[in-house]
């Protein structure tokens, strides 16, 4: 029951912050801006590009938050652009060089450094589903 009412909330805040601008997607937009603070949040826009997953984009810059719909962990919204130091390692490719994309909810895919692999978020931490040589 805990679970269901959290969820609830959550939905209740993201129809608010689609309509409205508030709940945790105008949140979203003050934290891209704390990440990026040469970009005003007047020049950030937010769009939905799957169900569950805010990608806020401004100044030239993306970042994507994927909803953790599992009501036994803390976190609500995780960073897609939190994979690039897990990569890195798993990957041995400086960071830096590793592109991020959202492929689907709790889905993410990097490459870099002649390769490529598959992140899905479980518990909260993205974790490797395939690397591959390209």
């Amino acid at each position: 029951m805990q679970g269901l009412v959290k969820r609830v909330i959550v939905l209740v805040w993201a129809a608010c912050g689609l309509v409205a601008g508030c709940g945790p997607y105008s949140g979203i937009q003050h934290t891209f801006v704390d990440m990026h603070p040469t970009c005003p949040v007047e020049r950030t826009t937010r769009s939905t590009p799957f169900e569950h997953v805010t990608r806020v984009e401004g100044c030239g810059e993306v970042e994507d938050w994927h909803l953790e719909l599992d009501p036994s962990i803390p976190i609500d919204w995780v960073l897609a652009s939190d994979v690039r130091g897990r990569a890195a390692i798993e990957m041995e490719c400086d960071a830096s060089a590793l592109a991020v994309t959202t492929v689907a909810h709790r889905q993410i895919g990097v490459v870099g450094c002649g390769q490529r692999a598959i992140y899905l978020l479980v518990d909260g931490l993205w974790v490797a589903n395939s690397i591959s040589s390209r």
